[in-house]
């Protein structure tokens, strides 16, 4: 997750699939318990592939998952958006 309505995958994950039968699983923190209350669904407007992406050779393997509602984070407490560094980095 990056910001409050996008999430990163694979574009590979999103191959022969459109935004209608994509769903983003959230707060699943503990694998295995089914009765986690923590957890909820939320809908897919739109994909966003890398233009350059290349089925066979994975090449630019990147899609960006676009949320049908933001995701309150205040609300959710246990979900955090990744965090990306703010500029290159360095190499020494």
């Amino acid at each position: 997750m990056v910001g409050d309505r996008y999430v990163i995958t694979s574009a590979e994950c999103t191959d022969l699939k459109t935004a209608n039968n994509i769903s983003v699983l959230f707060g699943d923190t503990t694998l295995g318990v089914a009765n986690d209350t923590s957890r909820f669904f939320l809908n897919v407007s739109e994909i966003r592939r890398h233009p350059e992406y290349h089925k066979l050779s994975k090449q630019n393997n990147i899609a960006l998952l676009v949320l049908s509602s933001s995701v309150d984070l205040k609300a959710h407490p246990n979900i955090k958006p990744a965090c990306l560094p703010s500029s290159e980095p360095k190499l020494d």
